[in-house]
């Protein structure tokens, strides 16, 4: 299913996508190292040391803009599940064609040849 994502507002709004299926490089993730210094008390000398930290990506909505094609997990994001409650954004959810399965009507008519209930009561 394709899954669009509606700005309902004038106001450019700004998602970070914070959830396992959107933590690939291709929705912004990265792992990055920040130099982070310390200080210690009893020699008060400040170290540096390096810290691994994980980015989430960003989702950036513009002023009545939409995403189109977006991953049905886009409403399992904390953050868009928020303004959609309180009506910032829309959420659409459209079947694919390919998924959608038609029925056939069956017949009304029977098959073992005994002809529609009108003929059998003319018969009598």
């Amino acid at each position: 299913m394709a899954t669009t994502l509606v700005n309902m507002q004038r106001r450019r709004q700004l998602f970070e996508l914070r959830h396992p299926v959107f933590f690939r490089p291709r929705w912004g993730y990265a792992v990055t190292t920040i130099r982070v210094s310390e200080h210690n008390p009893r020699t008060g000398e400040v170290g540096f040391r390096e810290v691994k930290r994980k980015l989430s990506g960003t989702l950036t909505l513009l002023g009545g803009d939409s995403i189109a094609d977006l991953p049905d997990e886009i409403a399992s994001v904390p953050a868009i599940r928020d303004a959609v409650r309180a009506g910032k954004v829309r959420l659409i959810v459209a079947e694919s064609v390919a998924t959608t399965k038609t029925r056939t009507k069956p017949s009304t008519s029977s098959s073992r040849g005994r002809g529609t209930a009108a003929d059998v009561a003319t018969d009598e």
